[in-house]
């Protein structure tokens, strides 16, 4: 506890005065102000936060202008003491948290404050209000309410039976601060009718559990994301003849017709196009509404107009979005602190800098916290800042409009980044498989999570930029590790999910529906068959067997082509032992070997490995090698004909 704190604590508790209507509460608000502002452009972690959630007041809720029926703060009304009482809450709970009791808790963000108050406030309207009209009908002798301390529990637990409000969680937390020994002493010994006991026996609501909500993408979905979003990121950095970084990925080319080989000077003229447009707005404080001669000579020259660039650096823009959103693991109110200079090397490791900001104080430190920047990340990021040139906004997620001058830049709103990758999933599935899938900031860290805990497993990577992160995450130094801020919590949410990734794994090798190949497979079937029968005859289900299989575990290594079994010896009909031929994953082949099973979670792999044979066969350049490419191209038809994949290859 800081001076500051201790002062005002002994203030209180000695019955002092320790506050008066120009105590300050914010950077723009003092304590005897009609409304409490607490937005500050200058803190990175109020960035997220709308200005709505940053303000209290007072004033409405001390109006009379109250109808018998509200659905939210804005409509509830109370008497001016409580508003008073309220105030000293909210003051001493952002000063001095420390003195309520609340462990490890040595800040207060003013936005917890707000729902607290909103919620305490919305509760006593509604006390006043139905006690106002007991006091007219059944039992007209009741003193009027004019203090909180006046409130009887009873009235209380009336209304938190009857309401419909489900804003239990901030209530019961609001109830507990004001019923807190430090409230007593500020009230200057006048006592509530309740207490925390009390409190306890109370008929609290929360939210029910949303039931229609995937917290995970399934694996095509983030797999159509992630190929169709690093395409348009390198598709836009080739059409510039910008080097990339991920050199593994498709450009994809622009949505508007171009001969230009390299379009360089067609993105240069765009942003002084942007540039026009922003002067001729802020000298005649209106749009142009019309082309500009400039706009003309532009489309003369490349034959296509400034809307079809600005909806192609639309789709650009959204695209590198749902790449900094899938691969970063950030939560939303990290992600609003990212800048167009936010890459830095550091150790040799290229990261993404940031402020980290739940849990965090306002005044900790900005712009320390750090995220692996993979090589898609770097080349979204650059996209980014040639777009950032054109709508003068320095933070990576921002609207595609031109930002005024004089105005000041902001990063999207929640909704606005949400909706935008929404968009951009909307556009990409030409199927329409995805119509109705909506996606969320929590949904994009959770499934992030979900695909490294598969690849912890042992499942393969369903994009080779989630291997770039993998390896990133695990070869970090010590002492870099150290200051992620996010490693730790992304450690957290793969631990998490690690159990659904077993159980994706033990389905495909386990289920007794489920096909698998390789040389060891004729015999692995045999033996699942005899288990899973013997676990019926006691009773199991097939789901319950292999519930319990996954949390023992996998007894195979993965080879990423199929499973090992382990090297043992084979048992010859002669008496013999035959070593397997294998030294690691050298010379592994799981479709002859007799240690090996491979599953349908492995057919990619089996895919390429046709693919790549069949092309290498057909070079003239390789006809020494003709052979035995053939002989693996067949190899692999094999093992993908036993998975029942061949023919879904030849129908697509």
């Amino acid at each position: 506890m800081n001076a500051f704190a201790s002062l005002l604590l002994e203030d209180v508790l000695a019955g002092r005065p320790f506050v008066n209507g120009d105590t300050r509460v914010s950077a723009k608000s003092c304590f005897g102000d009609e409304e409490w502002d607490f937005t500050n452009a200058n803190v990175a972690r109020l960035s997220s936060v709308p200005a709505a959630r940053l303000r209290i007041n007072w004033a409405m809720y001390c109006s009379d202008a109250s109808e018998d029926q509200f659905d939210d703060h804005r409509g509830a009304v109370i008497t001016e003491m409580m508003a008073n009482e309220l105030k000293v809450l909210g003051y001493l709970y952002l000063k001095l948290p420390s003195a309520f009791g609340l462990r490890g808790v040595q800040s207060v963000k003013p936005q917890t404050l707000v729902v607290t108050i909103r919620a305490l406030v919305l509760l006593f309207s509604d006390v006043l209000q139905h006690y106002q009209l007991d006091s007219w009908g059944s039992t007209p002798h009741l003193n009027p309410i004019q203090s909180l301390t006046d409130v009887p529990l009873r009235a209380i637990r009336e209304i938190l039976a009857n309401s419909p409000r489900v804003d239990g969680g901030h209530l019961k937390k609001g109830l507990k601060l004001l019923a807190s020994p430090i409230m007593a002493a500020a009230f200057q010994q006048r006592t509530l009718q309740w207490n925390t006991q009390d409190i306890k026996t109370l008929p609290f609501k929360t939210p029910k559990k949303r039931t229609d909500y995937q917290r995970v993408m399934p694996n095509e979905l983030f797999r159509l994301l992630s190929n169709t979003a690093c395409s348009d990121v390198l598709g836009f950095l080739h059409f510039i003849g910008e080097e990339s970084h991920d050199k593994a990925g498709t450009p994809q080319k622009p949505t508007f017709d171009c001969t230009l080989t390299v379009g360089s000077a067609l993105i240069a003229d765009y942003i002084a196009l942007r540039q026009d447009d922003r002067n001729f707005a802020a000298k005649s404080g209106k749009k142009r509404t019309g082309p500009s001669p400039q706009a003309e000579k532009f489309k003369c020259i490349y034959g296509v107009g400034r809307k079809e660039v600005f909806s192609w650096l639309y789709r650009v823009q959204r695209a590198a979005f749902t790449v900094i959103g899938l691969y970063t693991g950030a939560r939303y109110s990290d992600l609003t602190t990212f800048t167009n200079q936010c890459i830095q090397t550091i150790h040799g490791v290229h990261v993404l800098t940031g402020t980290h900001v739940k849990h965090e104080a306002l005044d900790a430190q900005e712009g320390a916290d750090l995220w692996p920047a993979i090589p898609i990340m770097r080349d979204a990021v650059t996209c980014l800042q040639y777009i950032a040139q054109a709508t003068f906004n320095p933070f990576l997620l921002s609207g595609s409009e031109t930002v005024p001058l004089g105005a000041t830049p902001r990063a999207l709103s929640l909704n606005g980044f949400t909706a935008a990758i929404t968009n951009y999933l909307h556009e990409i599935d030409t199927s329409g498989r995805w119509a109705d899938w909506s996606i969320n900031a929590h949904q994009l860290r959770h499934t992030l999570a979900h695909q490294l805990a598969r690849a912890d497993v042992g499942l393969l990577f369903i994009a080779h930029q989630l291997k770039h992160l993998h390896t990133a995450l695990h070869a970090l130094p010590p002492d870099v590790t150290m200051m992620y801020g996010n490693v730790g919590d992304l450690a957290t949410q793969r631990a998490l999910h690690s159990d659904s990734a077993y159980l994706e794994a033990a389905k495909e090798l386990y289920s007794p529906d489920r096909p698998v190949a390789g040389g060891g497979a004729e015999a692995f079937i045999v033996r699942r068959k005899a288990y899973f029968e013997g676990m019926a005859a006691q009773g199991w289900t097939v789901d319950e067997v292999i519930e319990n299989l996954a949390k023992q575990g996998l007894p195979f290594a993965s080879v990423g082509i199929g499973y090992c079994g382990g090297r043992r010896d084979t048992l010859l009909k002669d008496g013999k032992k035959e070593t397997p031929p294998c030294i690691g994953s050298l010379q592994c082949n799981p479709g002859a070997c007799k240690q090996a099973v491979i599953t349908r979670t492995h057919a990619p792999v089996w895919r390429k490995i046709l693919d790549q044979n069949r092309t290498l066969a057909a070079d003239p350049r390789m006809a020494h090698a003709t052979e035995p490419l053939l002989a693996s191209m067949h190899a692999a038809e094999q093992v993908l004909a036993d998975l029942g994949q061949l023919a879904e290859m030849e129908r697509s």
